[in-house]
């Protein structure tokens, strides 16, 4: 057990105001991996057992263990983070399930979540009654809610652990720190891709911008970007810095080794230190917005930068973390910054791709690269950062728009692949120039999909879910008026196999031309 008091600690910091690379690069296991990074959108628990079932097939073919990133925001990291911890005792194939192909599914398999461990946690999320069991926990309200359905039934759930990337990290940090001993820390599971989980930190007072990404990773956490005076009041600065994890949430150091990019700070008492369960509830709270709930209890966690060492009023300021959605949804920016080369954004939306009022409809965080979108939750006015050669940016929506509606009509799945190059972009640190490669995957209804069906109760339950409640665009929260992220089992298991087959598809259409055949 840690100590219950008190205790100091020694970790890293990283500058990233000047910074020729990121901390992950400096391990050769993630350095030397493809050039590739999977991007997982929010949604909530329509995200959930979507990103669930991409994961699946993308196992299953082989292509994970040469990701380089996984990008999460809200419901898609509710998947990516256990997947990304998971416990040595729990199989791969045991929390992922098995690939179906639709002609050979039966009732049995849209009814039984056993089939796969991680569809029990959004098909028995239940959280009505955990709200009543946990008004006590006042700003961990939300991360003791999330924590009992998304981490603890495949071990990662003790809120007292810290976390860090792999065993080499856990080791330093242990030998530096001798309160700390190896059964204090969650790692990531071998050979994972290294994670980024998204947030953002607000603040009331609103110049430029209101919120800042925040992001979460095993080896560190912080908001990239320098932002001198954007926080408090206007006497502090935001960003310019990464943290390692373990020590996010924690009192301004005591003392800053510049030399040796490090410093020493008290940390905070065991129930309160940063863990898995406050990952997950950050980067998923956009219910905080929903009236009455949202004043009881998401997460505020202890902010300060390195950047304001020499402020005399340098301190730890408590700040909201919010939904990453609210700043990008689609967790395609921190890799734009990091220039990878080759990205697969898979877009959860409840947006379903029609002929709306003589304009083709398709999810507004696509559209938000190249546009200034606003919604009514006032999200995506800051991504504009990408640009086609000789194509205006609406040109550049438009041909999406067209590409996404022909293939609906055809009943295939909506992959599109295109290349862009990059504009600068001030918030989440993108830089002009860097060109790459996107392939868009955006939640759909794949008539083929449905078509090869032939159990008949199966085929009615599709049927049925589509009809009544709009399936696979279910709704983010409420989806059930029961509860609010609670799914039916065969609503869970429906979005996984639908999103397992549209790659397996694609890769069976296109072979080696596939996005999907790395």
């Amino acid at each position: 057990m840690l100590n219950s008091k008190h205790s100091y600690a020694s970790a890293n910091y990283w500058d990233t105001t000047n910074a020729t690379q990121f901390p992950e690069e400096g391990k050769s296991y993630i350095r030397n991996k493809e050039d590739l990074g999977i991007a997982f959108s929010g949604g909530g628990n329509r995200s959930a057992p979507l990103t669930l079932g991409y994961l699946r097939t993308l196992h299953k073919i082989g292509v994970l263990s040469k990701v380089k990133y996984i990008s999460a925001v809200s419901g898609g990291a509710w998947a990516s983070v256990p997947y990304t911890f998971l416990d040595s005792s729990i199989q791969d194939e045991t929390f992922l399930g098995d690939y179906i192909a639709p002609e050979d599914l039966d009732v049995n398999d849209i009814k039984n979540i056993g089939k796969s461990e991680y569809l029990t946690a959004p098909a028995n999320s239940e959280v009505i009654g955990h709200f009543f069991r946990n008004l006590l926990e006042g700003d961990e309200f939300f991360a003791s809610i999330l924590n009992k359905i998304f981490l603890t039934p495949f071990f990662i759930g003790n809120r007292k652990k810290l976390f860090t990337l792999d065993h080499e990290e856990r080791d330093r940090i242990i030998a530096n720190n001798k309160s700390l001993k190896k059964s204090d820390f969650y790692i990531t599971k071998d050979n994972r891709p290294f994670l980024i989980v998204n947030a953002a930190v607000s603040r009331s007072f609103i110049t430029e911008f209101s919120r800042f990404p925040l992001e979460i990773t095993p080896l560190y956490t912080g908001v990239p970007k320098h932002f001198p005076n954007e926080g408090a009041n206007g006497n502090l600065g935001l960003g310019g810095c990464y943290i390692e994890s373990f020590a996010f949430d924690s009192d301004a150091p005591e003392s800053i080794d510049t030399a040796n990019k490090s410093f020493t700070t008290r940390l905070n008492k065991e129930k309160k230190r940063f863990s898995l369960s406050d990952v997950i509830a950050a980067t998923g709270s956009a219910p905080a917005d929903i009236p009455i709930i949202g004043e009881i209890g998401f997460p505020e966690f202890k902010y300060w930068t390195v950047k304001d060492e020499d402020n005399p009023k340098f301190r730890a300021k408590e700040y909201d973390v919010v939904d990453g959605g609210y700043l990008d949804n689609t967790g395609v920016l921190p890799l734009l910054s990091r220039k990878v080369s080759k990205i697969i954004a898979f877009i959860n939306t409840n947006t379903e791709v029609q002929y709306e009022k003589e304009e083709i409809e398709i999810s507004n965080m696509i559209q938000s690269f190249f546009l200034k979108v606003k919604d009514k939750l006032d999200r995506y006015d800051n991504n504009v950062c990408l640009t086609q050669n000789g194509k205006s940016n609406a040109e550049i929506v438009k041909g999406l728009k067209d590409k996404f509606y022909n293939l609906k009509k055809q009943g295939l799945p909506l992959i599109i692949t295109d290349n862009y190059q990059t504009m600068d972009n001030q918030l989440f640190g993108v830089v002009s120039g860097h060109s790459v490669e996107i392939t868009w995957v955006h939640n759909s209804l794949n008539e083929n999909w449905l078509e090869q069906i032939k159990d008949y109760d199966v085929k009615e339950t599709v049927l049925n879910e589509i009809e009544n409640n709009n399936f696979p665009h279910y709704a983010t929260f409420f989806e059930n008026s029961s509860d609010i992220i609670d799914l039916k089992n065969e609503q869970a298991t429906l979005l996984a196999h639908l999103a397992s087959h549209t790659i397996m598809e694609n890769v069976k259409l296109k072979g080696d031309q596939s996005p999907f055949s790395v």
